[in-house]
């Protein structure tokens, strides 16, 4: 953001020791700042996305609103995750699923690189060819969380919201191998999360119509939004950390920001797990983790490399002698690691296939119950819609009976009365046609009920045929995920090896750099110094040519120029290359030195950045945020009064 003139004459006339501690708190306690991470945070979480269902200022107002209130980051993310659209208090958080249609591939992508710091996108069709670490496996363990959310059109209240299925699981085949897989609702690399075991029929709090939005007794996307943000989420945490330290030093720790794998480690490990413990420690509030950013002498560091780099060369020198048998050792290690990852492959391979068709088998046997339990509520509902027709009939028909026999009895009376005559026969028609029809929907219904017990003892052969297979499931299931455990230790061993030889690998290249950077500044300024030489002698052979006495002189001079021309052009040459290459190594010790945080990132601001900023410093922007929030409260009011809340009066000494 930038300052003002008199807050930036103010900053530097202060000669104060804490006056930069004194600043930062001030500016945490901005609610400019909460602007400014709601308005981050926006563009991280909806990417400019349109407003097809949440309007803007809805979710400008609930992210500004959650910082300035201090809320905690993981309460945030659950709530997004969460949130289904249906109450207006919480709607605006339903804007991430619902700007994107809750599309599985989509949504997939986009919690795994958001939330996770992992763009598994190049695993969906097959394991990335790219990055080792993305396996299809992943990434249909995380849509298997997602893949049940559909999109509900509430027609009355003209609005779409999020409903969720009760089933639906995900297989896949890789497009390279043909080989076939399913998953269950899993992080990566984390515990399945099993759905827990429902009787058949009795899934759904509210059963899916084409007018009612399906709520399941156990929701999935809820249980993701649970267990991403739990503390002992490794990768939830190491992600808020990267990006927070990213939002301060313009690069991350790790970077891209959303592609954390063992081919691309974090620059300093250690930084991003002491970062790391310290958003846990702070219990997700953002607040105290950019402090501790702000008040480092990292993020207060210039932008200019020093100007003598000799103790660094000489000390890159003296690192290099001990990482490069360092390097060596880890490639050793990670090739013996995967000697010995191929017997767990191959047993989890062979569990795979064992597992495989008793998986299918269930499927099916499953699939036939609950084929089955919609065969009996079909029947059943059959018969109550008969009975929802025969009891209004009955309760009908008696009184049109009696008012029939007392019309009869008037008519006794009267008999000449042609009025009352014609009601009398009325009713009594009217009595007996109902009695008539009560009578036929009593016969259909004893039809339907004779339906209803074969349907129901089906059912409940379909039901028990499903627990053998099940307990067969169980214990193939229990093989397969030893052995998938052994295969995925075997294979972290690899990754963490991996790390730690990538990081050895990007720091001798860095410090090759910096060692070579002074011989070729030496190299550069002897050059330098051989074209100047080179120069002034050509200078001083023309000189001596306008006073030559005699041609001999000038015939010898002129031949000594001749001698030197090509010699000039060849200092020339070296010049420029050593001059260039300098340029070159200067450029890789910038990058070197920006990378691994030695010297500031500096970059110009975008122009949308430069409008952003000085918009803020004339507080234009927060002028516009408040009459939009002040448009949404209003028209929260005008609702409310168009709607109000029945008020229920008990009367004195009543219930």
């Amino acid at each position: 953001m930038t300052p003002t003139g008199s807050e930036a004459k103010a900053f530097l006339d202060d000669q104060t020791p804490d006056k930069r501690q004194k600043l930062i708190e001030k500016l945490l306690a901005s609610p400019r700042f909460a602007r400014h991470l709601a308005n981050t945070f926006s563009v991280t979480l909806m990417e400019r996305r349109a407003d097809a269902n949440v309007p803007a200022a809805e979710w400008d107002k609930y992210l500004y609103e959650s910082f300035l209130a201090n809320k905690p980051y993981d309460q945030l993310v659950r709530e997004i995750i969460a949130a289904d659209g249906v109450d207006p208090a919480t709607r605006p958080a339903a804007k991430f699923f619902l700007e994107r249609t809750a599309e599985p591939n989509l949504v997939t992508r986009d919690v795994g690189r958001i939330f996770l710091g992992r763009d598994l996108q190049c695993a969906q069709c097959h394991d990335s060819p790219l990055v080792n670490d993305f396996v299809q496996s992943e990434y249909y363990g995380m849509q298997a969380f997602v893949v049940r959310t559909v999109m509900f059109n509430d027609v009355a209240a003209k609005k779409q919201m999020l409903g969720e299925k009760a089933d639906g699981d995900v297989a896949f085949t890789s497009v390279f191998t043909k080989e076939t897989g399913f998953s269950a609702p899993r992080l990566p690399a984390g515990a399945f999360a099993e759905d827990p075991l429902l009787p058949i029929g009795e899934e759904y709090n509210v059963k899916p119509t084409e007018k009612t939005r399906p709520v399941p007794k156990y929701s999935r996307r809820t249980k993701l939004a649970e267990i991403i943000t739990t503390t002992n989420n490794p990768q939830f945490n190491r992600n808020l950390a990267n990006r927070l330290w990213a939002m301060m030093l313009g690069r991350g720790i790790v970077h891209p920001l959303d592609l954390h794998h063992s081919d691309n480690p974090p620059s300093h490990p250690e930084l991003l797990d002491l970062l790391t413990a310290e958003v846990v420690a702070a219990k997700y509030d953002v607040k105290p983790i950019l402090r501790a950013i702000a008040l480092s002498q990292t993020y207060q560091r210039s932008g200019e490399l020093p100007a003598d780099w000799n103790a660094a060369s000489q000390q890159a020198a003296a690192l290099l002698a001990a990482l490069d048998p360092k390097q060596k050792e880890l490639s050793a290690a990670i090739d013996q690691s995967k000697e010995v990852a191929k017997q767990p492959d191959t047993e989890f391979d062979a569990a795979k296939k064992a597992a495989s068709p008793v998986r299918d088998e269930l499927l099916k046997i499953t699939a036939a119950a609950v084929e089955a339990r919609k065969q009996w509520d079909a029947a059943t509902d059959a018969v109550a819609k008969t009975d929802a027709q025969i009891t209004p009939k009955t309760e009908a028909a008696k009184p049109l009976a009696e008012i029939a026999a007392k019309a009869g009895e008037a008519l006794a009376k009267i008999p000449n009365d042609a009025e009352l005559k014609k009601a009398t026969e009325f009713f009594a028609a009217r009595a007996t046609a109902l009695n008539n029809e009560v009578a036929a929907l009593t016969k259909t219904r004893e039809t339907q009920l004779a339906a209803v017990k074969p349907k129901q003892d089906a059912f409940v052969v379909a039901d028990a045929a499903i627990n053998p297979v099940r307990e067969k499931w169980n214990a193939e299931k229990a093989k397969l995920d030893a052995a998938r455990e052994k295969a995925e230790a075997a294979a972290l061993t690899i990754r963490a090896t991996n790390v730690h030889k990538n990081v050895v690998a990007r720091r001798i290249t860095g410090l090759k750099t910096l060692a070579g950077y002074n011989e070729q500044v030496a190299k550069a300024s002897t050059s330098q110094a051989v074209l100047v030489a080179k120069q002034a002698e050509v200078a001083t052979s023309q000189q001596a040519l306008t006073q030559a006495a005699d041609e001999a002189a000038k015939t010898a001079t002129n031949a000594k120029l001749a001698e030197l021309a090509p010699q000039l052009t060849a200092a020339q040459q070296a010049a420029k290359s050593d001059a260039d290459a300098l340029a070159a190594t200067r450029e890789q010790v910038t990058q070197f030195c920006t990378e691994h945080f030695y010297v500031a990132a500096l970059k110009p601001l975008t122009p949308e950045q430069l409008t952003a900023s000085t918009l803020s410093a004339t507080t234009y922007i927060d002028i516009q945020t408040k009459n939009a929030i002040a448009e949404i409260d209003k028209a929260a009011q005008t609702a409310a009064a168009a709607n109000p809340p029945v008020q229920v009066v008990i009367p004195p000494g009543g219930r």
